[in-house]
């Protein structure tokens, strides 16, 4: 199937769709691109002889404008139709018919359509021109997806449902073989619904073309689509939950928990601002006619009610303390469901070092505005545990695990480490700190950290603190250092090189936040003009969907495996996010755009979630109805790595 804007490609033997290409698009990237077809159905049938997700294919017909597949189940006839609209967008709807002889109860998350857009990493250049960064809106009638290319470009993707409603999605990462660096298939649900004999009901959506950002919601409101939107989705108790959006309905309502919440009309406006009453999530429901969405505010305690909490569960339920234990006066993982402290040695990602620091730059960076002695007492003790086991104070070397284990050189480490040594200067003024800081720095450029892209690294704050200590040459020679750093990064350009990951968010936020330090160390105003392209394409990671966990908030998918306890590949709100944070607010310090502030502070109050009013913690949110069939929607159990969200908030704020 072909017209003015896409090519369809569809396979006969399947019924469903194997490639979608965009005709302008001098890449000719196919969207259509994981181990599952577009369109492939789930239908669960429990009947026990029967049991399976799967549909049947009974007969498909195609030209060059329109096709027509028709599956069964044994319990739902469905009819797929295909076809272009004269405004030249692609149409499809999906029908779903009732053929049992009694009524069929659809729950939740039952029925489900295969959208595998090509969402993973490749190599920076493939994947800028060959991949997608997927948002997903699950807003019932209101529902949309907005699929932008990873890299800066005209040529994306919006996908607007026009019949029906959809209200969760999964991720299906079956025979997937590259493990962190692919998101999987995306499946789309229609909500649930109850079918007497013969009855049905359809889901249908149109794709168009968009140039990315507000030419995807200008088209979205051609649609009439009702799209609320927030300054704020994170709210402290001093601050309402206030929302809007347009719509030309007659019959409005909102509702919070079954109340009706008042609003304002002015023209097709409507406009909420509300205190809200409870702390955690705010669901305000929608409905205007027919139409029916949701906007999702969540309502915290003041930053610095946050702060003291969380600090104080740390230090009395994370700090583990036994007499020739190589972990005695470490922070470590805890287990939120058991109620106790794991460590695995092996396991590196759930050692006692590496992104464990978290909680200790958090507690560092406190003391040195709020006087403690519980919490200085306790970092006191964890610096023991360092000098011990992770850092050589004589020459600077960081370490991968306790014991000073050179079995692995990590480069991600080091920076975590030489902004904490910096931080424990600012708090105690002692010498040794930044004497092993200028160590470790040295050290981290020996082990090839000029081509690193790291993400832990405060290059103003580790400069302010050599001034601080008044040694005017090892100054120089670490800014000497950092512009080096910096320049190589000005050099590659978007031709990002592969770190753990092969491409993502926190490989495109170094390069963002160190050339705009680099230009606030030195006053360059040329930074400004080299980080622009950088900016472009940390933009495509962010979700714009009227929720807090997605709103300004990046694709991640993988981090709940590595350091959650549910092990799971899956979407997540994740406390890295807070690294974009830091990136807006670094150019909006060199630019003086308050739009980037703004949006860092979103993002990084987004973050607070993860963060309980008891003090406990989460390291991860995994976003979807269901990951690999295991159940999702939830706060991983484990307290890991989250308390660099705070750490950084307080650097924002």
């Amino acid at each position: 199937m072909k017209n003015n804007f896409f090519t369809i490609g569809l396979n006969k033997e399947t019924g469903n769709v194997n490639s979608i290409v965009i005709n302008d698009d001098p890449d000719r990237m196919n969207w259509c691109g994981m181990t599952h077809e577009w369109g492939e159905l789930v239908c669960e049938n429990r009947v026990i002889q029967t049991k399976s997700r799967w549909t049947e294919l009974v007969d498909f017909t195609e030209n060059e404008s329109e096709s027509v597949s028709n599956f069964t189940n044994g319990k739902l006839d469905i009819t797929v139709k295909r076809s272009f609209t004269d405004l030249g967008t692609y149409r499809e709807s999906y029908t779903f018919k009732n053929t049992i002889d009694g009524d069929v109860f659809i729950r939740k998350g039952e029925i489900g359509i295969y959208i595998p857009f090509c969402d993973e990493w490749k190599s920076a250049d493939i994947s800028q021109k060959h991949c997608s960064n997927t948002h997903i809106w699950t807003g019932e009638t209101e529902s949309w997806i907005n699929a932008l290319k990873q890299g800066i470009s005209d040529y994306n993707i919006g996908i607007v449902v026009t019949e029906g409603a959809i209200d969760a999605y999964s991720i299906d990462r079956a025979n997937q073989t590259i493990r962190s660096n692919t998101r999987g298939n995306i499946i789309v649900h229609p909500e649930g619904i109850e079918l007497l004999s013969g009855e049905s009901f359809t889901i249908a959506w149109e794709m168009f073309v968009h140039k990315g950002g507000e030419d995807f919601f200008d088209k979205l409101k051609e649609y009439g689509k009702i799209c609320p939107v927030s300054e704020k989705y994170t709210v402290y108790p001093d601050e309402a939950a206030e929302f809007s959006f347009e719509t030309d309905a007659e019959n409005i309502k909102i509702t919070l928990d079954g109340k009706n919440i008042p609003y304002t009309k002015n023209g097709s406006k409507i406009s909420i601002k509300y205190n809200t009453e409870k702390k955690g999530e705010n669901r305000f429901n929608i409905t205007a006619d027919e139409k029916r969405t949701h906007i999702s505010i969540y309502a915290v305690s003041d930053f610095e009610t946050i702060l003291e909490r969380r600090i104080n569960f740390i230090v009395d339920n994370q700090q583990y303390s036994r007499k020739g234990s190589h972990v005695d006066g470490a922070y470590l993982i805890y287990d939120n469901k058991e109620k106790t402290l794991f460590y695995d040695k092996q396991v590196t990602d759930h050692n006692a070092c590496r992104e464990r620091l978290g909680m200790v730059l958090l507690i560092t960076r406190y003391l040195q505005t709020h006087k403690n002695e519980k919490f200085y007492q306790s970092l006191m003790k964890w610096v023991e545990f360092m000098k011990r086991e992770i850092i050589d104070f004589e020459t600077g070397e960081v370490f991968n695990s306790e014991g000073k284990d050179h079995s692995t050189v990590r480069l991600y480490n080091a920076p975590w480490m030489i902004t904490l040594l910096c931080e424990l200067y600012n708090l105690t003024g002692e010498n040794e700190y930044i004497d092993t800081a200028y160590k470790a720095v040295k050290f981290y450029y020996t082990q090839g950290g000029k081509k690193f892209y790291p993400n832990g690294l405060s290059m103003n704050l580790t400069v302010d603190a050599f001034k601080k200590a008044g040694n005017d040459e090892r100054t120089a020679e670490i800014i000497n250092e950092f512009k080096q750093h910096v320049q190589n990064m000005v050099d590659t350009g978007l031709n990002y090189p592969p770190m753990e990951c092969t491409f993502e968010q926190t490989i495109v936020t170094p390069a963002v936040t160190y050339i705009c330090e680099m230009g606030l160390i030195t006053g360059d105003t040329s930074y400004k003009e080299y980080v622009q392209d950088h900016l472009k394409v940390l933009k495509r990671f962010d979700g714009m969907q009227p929720d807090y966990r997605t709103n300004d908030m990046p694709i991640r998918y993988w981090d709940d495996y590595w350091f959650g306890k549910s092990e799971l590949y899956a979407d997540t709100l994740h406390y890295w996010s807070c690294l974009s944070a830091r990136s807006w607010n670094t150019y909006y310090l060199l630019s003086g755009d308050e739009e980037y502030r703004e949006r860092a502070i979103n993002c990084v109050k987004n973050c607070f979630c993860l963060f309980k009013e008891d003090g406990t913690a989460s390291c991860a949110y995994v976003l979807p109805f269901k990951a690999d069939q295991h159940t999702g929607d939830f706060y991983d159990d484990w307290a890991n790595d989250q308390d660099f969200a705070l750490y950084f908030a307080m650097t924002i704020f």
